[in-house]
């Protein structure tokens, strides 16, 4: 059972990666980009599906595949009018085509600060796959990553964030990490606090 003690260290931890991800994407966008919201939950896989949102509404996703000191999968989660407002920031940039692509190198740049400053953190090493994208109804895309996830446990860590720019939402992200990876983390994180406190 996780102390509470370390629950909120590592969910400081993660909204230091998050505002991190914001300011990298402000500089891409050339926009200021705020966080609006940063939960980190521990679920069961059963309670996970319930918690995310609405199942049917139609979304582009792009998925990259965590591996290294922690595990899980990494979700970027675009509405109708995210997408087209993130397409059309992108576009008016960097002159780049208007498609879904243009979302995937969103994905990739604001994922490498991110993953970048909580590897530092916790002196951890990750590593993400090339982003993958899809476009279907939310939970198509997200009900084969929790039943993947339950063959390495009952309980699910839930990081969910929002990306605000202008005053409207722009993006969602969800990181599911395995439970196991996710204990593992946190002793490194008790060891890092233990070494500070000796000093």
């Amino acid at each position: 059972m996780m102390k509470k003690t370390e629950f909120l260290g590592l969910k400081e931890a993660l909204m230091v990666g998050a505002q991190t991800s914001a300011k990298s994407l402000a500089s891409y966008l050339g926009q200021e980009v705020n966080v609006g919201t940063s939960d980190l939950m521990l679920l069961p896989i059963e309670a996970i599906a319930a918690t995310l949102g609405h199942k049917e509404e139609l979304v582009t996703a792009v998925l990259l595949h965590v591996t290294g000191d922690i595990e899980g999968e990494y979700l970027y989660i675009f509405n109708e009018e995210g997408a087209t407002r993130a397409q059309g920031l992108l576009t008016a940039r960097h002159r780049v085509v208007a498609d879904r692509s243009a979302l995937q190198e969103l994905a990739n740049i604001v994922s490498g600060n991110g993953f970048t400053e909580i590897d530092e953190y916790f002196g951890i090493e990750t590593a993400y796959s090339i982003p993958g994208i899809a476009y279907d109804m939310f939970g198509s895309v997200t009900d084969p990553v929790i039943a993947a996830l339950g063959a390495h446990g009952e309980n699910v860590f839930l990081v969910r964030t929002e990306y605000i720019t202008g005053g409207k939402p722009l993006f969602k992200t969800f990181f599911f990490a395995n439970s196991i990876s996710t204990t593992a983390l946190m002793r490194k994180l008790e060891s890092k606090n233990n070494h500070g406190a000796d000093h």
